[in-house]
């Protein structure tokens, strides 16, 4: 009886003698060769061992790669949709082939809607918007998707609660290998503080100019920059 790394190995001999005709190898050639079959099986268990633990190690070293990328694009995730909602600018796209359309964030809170909840559907959307904008948003579409090429529209819209609002929409196509429109995107901002801007400037300029009474606008130094026509009128002054 043998012990190597921790087996009991037994060699049995023939007490009778060999059979006639069958020469038998001295017993140390049956015990060296038995060790060093030994020596190789074990050479090769502590190799699969090996195999086994490297495997393991490339697959946690993946996994932790996976894990990091993910996290990395979670954040680039969300400092896109933090940038576009200080902006108040989002980003759509209208997949040609299944007819699904997707928004940013932002293009939610646009129209008003809850950014968990799916996108409402084309005939949803027609409410959205007074007819004139309607027509002319669906039109451009149709033309991008025919021919290719952008398009750029101010729009007017009606949110949920009855209040108005702009978009300025731009529009453009995405190519497949063949050259085939198979996909629109665009980005939408929310341009209804500027236009409620415009809106002021325009009544005031014609309160201004159409004022019975004489009005003078000047600088802060008291240099006068410009006077309504009721002032040309009732002084008899020129603008100049």
């Amino acid at each position: 009886r043998l012990d190597f790394h921790g087996k009991i190995w037994t060699l049995q001999f023939d007490p009778i003698g060999g059979l006639p005709g069958i020469q038998y190898a001295p017993v140390y050639i049956v015990l060296v060769s038995g060790l060093g079959l030994s020596g190789l099986l074990f050479a090769l268990l502590m190799s699969l061992l090996h195999t086994r633990e490297k495997a393991n190690q490339i697959a946690e070293e993946l996994t932790e790669d996976i894990r990091r990328n993910e996290a990395r694009l979670r954040e680039s995730e969300r400092q896109l949709q933090e940038a576009q909602r200080i902006a108040r600018v989002g980003s759509w796209q209208l997949d040609l082939v299944t007819n699904r359309l997707t928004w940013t964030a932002e293009v939610y809170r646009m129209f008003g809607f809850d950014p968990e909840s799916p996108v409402p559907d084309f005939e949803y959307l027609a409410k959205r918007f007074i007819t004139e904008s309607w027509a002319a948003l669906n039109a451009a579409m149709d033309k991008t998707r025919r021919t290719g090429r952008p398009y750029e529209l101010e729009l007017e819209m009606v949110r949920p609660d009855g209040s108005p609002g702009w978009m300025h929409a731009r529009g453009e196509a995405v190519f497949d290998d063949n050259g085939n429109v198979r996909m629109l995107q665009g980005v939408a901002s929310d341009i209804t503080e500027r236009k409620q801007a415009q809106a002021r400037i325009q009544l005031a300029a014609s309160v201004f100019n159409h004022a019975r009474e004489g009005i003078m606008v000047t600088d802060a130094n008291g240099t006068i920059l410009d006077v309504n026509d009721a002032f040309v009128r009732i002084t008899g002054y020129t603008r100049e």
